[in-house]
């Protein structure tokens, strides 16, 4: 597999408190945040992230998939490393979903979520790994529908901060 990261992290997709600055992403149904405190714990935290994904991929054996989507969903210990971690949801095999959660938990110096997830100090990280280009627009289209049923269940939903990590 081709493994290169895109764009990893760049956008934090989130629902905002009302009141919050916040635009319609095009074709998306998500709210793209531009608060630069989001931005900046996602940039930080996608770094370590990223790192830990390649590492857990370079671990996989050959022959192994490594394709799919993995959403964890977890929360920032007070010694800032991830707590309670999950699989929410996935369309992964057991092997990926595995170095998903490894991936996690072995993130340290987790930043304080910004503000406006403080409250619920919930984490939700999209795990997307495609082959390509076709594949990467079925896995987002996927994880658009995903994260549109997420919000729908209930109104605490929009405070737990998601974002997205693709490898490709």
């Amino acid at each position: 597999m081709n493994a290169y990261l895109a764009a990893a992290l760049s956008t934090a997709l989130l629902v905002l408190p009302s009141g919050a600055l916040a635009q319609q992403a095009p074709d998306e149904g998500f709210v793209v945040s531009g608060v630069p405190e989001v931005r900046n714990w996602t940039d930080n935290v996608g770094q370590k992230l990223d790192d830990q994904l390649a590492y857990q991929e370079r671990m996989m054996r050959p022959g192994e998939a490594h394709t799919g989507i993995v959403q964890l969903r977890f929360s920032r210990g007070v010694d800032g490393s991830p707590r309670d971690i999950e699989v929410y949801r996935s369309a992964a095999s057991s092997a990926v979903k595995s170095s998903a959660r490894r991936a996690v938990s072995r993130l340290r110096d987790l930043p304080p979520l910004p503000a406006a997830h403080a409250a619920t100090n919930e984490v939700i990280v999209n795990i997307l790994l495609a082959n390509d280009e076709a594949h990467m627009r079925h896995l987002s289209r996927k994880l658009a529908g995903w994260e549109t049923e997420r919000l729908a269940r209930s109104t605490a939903e929009r405070r737990v901060l998601a974002f997205n990590s693709t490898r490709r």
